[in-house]
């Protein structure tokens, strides 16, 4: 888990808390495209992104996934997640400063992570 020494204790005891949610939605997974979205939603590392979503359902989680995308927020960076639905790919999106020579622009990048 990725945080400070705090954010790790508290996202462990939500993210521990959801666990029995994501068992049971592997359990009701009917394809191999759904395992890997709960799998990565279930999986992730950034602190940040279980004290976030604390308040959101573990189906939620999965399903914001597949349809508008999940915010990863950490220290210095903000990703969003999204799954296509058909082929099971996750595309990881965010803007990064390039520069230029003129001081810079914003870009929009791209990452297929799974």
């Amino acid at each position: 888990m990725l945080g400070s020494q705090k954010q790790i204790k508290w996202a462990n005891e939500i993210r521990d808390g959801k666990l029995a949610d994501f068992a049971k939605l592997e359990e009701r997974a009917k394809n191999e495209i759904g395992q890997k979205a709960i799998a990565y939603v279930r999986d992730n590392e950034q602190a940040s992104f279980w004290i976030d979503y604390r308040a959101v359902s573990a189906s939620d989680m999965v399903r914001n996934l597949v349809t508008t995308g999940l915010q990863i927020r950490g220290y210095g960076f903000s990703h969003n997640a999204t799954m296509n639905h058909r082929s099971g790919e996750i595309i990881v999106s965010w803007e990064e400063i390039v520069q230029d020579g003129r001081g810079g622009h914003k870009e929009k990048r791209t990452e297929v992570v799974a």
